[in-house]
């Protein structure tokens, strides 16, 4: 990470949006508490966000326009899709490290995971249950 003169607005708008890999923020977080410059910009940024002055830049970031859909996530996750989208998915993931779309993966993921417990135990309900189906008290 630069030195706190050198971080960019666009950089410190990405951290007020929490756009940042949690590492990039980390770091934006300690030069914020040794930097009185850096506060004042952050201050400056704060205060043109409050009035409604929003840049392209801003935009962007806050419609997350890079972003990819959850589905194209999910095909990525199946390894199906064009090859230039899974391409870039990864890009998107691994080098810009959007947390949103880290946070649809791990979601994705733990879905996947839950409706296969949940099959399992279904299908163990049923075979558990099946012996007893045919017997009647009588």
């Amino acid at each position: 990470m630069p030195s706190a003169d050198l971080i960019a607005d666009s950089t410190l708008e990405a951290y007020l949006s929490e756009q940042l890999p949690s590492a990039n923020a980390a770091e934006i977080e300690s030069q914020l508490r040794n930097s009185e410059s850096l506060r004042e910009r952050l201050a400056v940024i704060i205060a043109r966000r409050d009035v409604g002055q929003h840049g392209v830049g801003d935009i962007w970031r806050t419609a997350r326009l890079s972003c990819p859909t959850r589905v194209d996530v999910g095909r990525f996750l199946e390894g199906s899709g064009e090859v230039e989208e899974r391409d870039y998915i990864r890009f998107h993931l691994e080098r810009v490290g959007c947390r949103y779309c880290q946070a649809n993966v791990d979601d994705l993921r733990n879905s996947d995971r839950s409706e296969t417990d949940t099959s399992k135990r279904r299908k163990r309900y049923f075979e558990t249950s099946v012996g007893r189906l045919g017997h009647r008290p009588e």
